[in-house]
């Protein structure tokens, strides 16, 4: 049964601009992107907005679109950048389940430069208590050693 609606699931896209196949994961359901669609940029300083007003009640495709928004590049931009490298903490504090199943499935995401933010915050953070959450949820491990070992570097810095 599982696996039929597993098929049935990933047999349908949604229609929402930056979401995409739907997939069962620890009985929850969680999207996989296909392709990133043209409303998904670098840099977009209001997926970065939508992302603070929804953050209690994010969705996988949310917290892709967010995460498509880092990028090398955008070092440049410093009004994004700071802003950004703060909700990026708040997204993996309070997600870390499905921040860690989107950096290891989504193609399309900057995974170095990430991992790069996630161990220089801009503000105080929450270190030891995102750190706990991460170890404590299921995941990719090779995904959460690198979240983790970046966390270290941030509760060090």
């Amino acid at each position: 049964m599982t696996y039929l609606l597993l098929v049935v699931l990933i047999s349908f896209q949604t229609l929402n601009a930056c979401s995409g196949m739907k997939v069962n994961h620890n009985n929850k359901i969680t999207e996989i992107m296909q392709t990133v669609p043209d409303t998904c940029k670098r840099c977009d300083i209001e997926a970065v907005k939508e992302t603070v007003s929804n953050l209690e009640k994010l969705e996988y495709s949310d917290i892709f679109q967010f995460l498509y928004t880092f990028s090398k590049d955008c070092s440049k931009n410093v009004e994004y950048s700071e802003y950004s490298n703060e909700v990026l903490f708040k997204v993996l504090e309070m997600h870390p389940e499905d921040f860690i199943i989107c950096m290891n499935k989504e193609k399309g995401l900057e995974l170095e430069y990430i991992y790069s933010e996630l161990s220089t915050p801009i503000l105080d953070i929450n270190g030891s208590v995102i750190y706990e959450k991460v170890q404590n949820v299921s995941g990719d491990r090779h995904v959460k050693e690198k979240i983790l070992k970046a966390l270290k570097k941030a509760i060090d810095y």
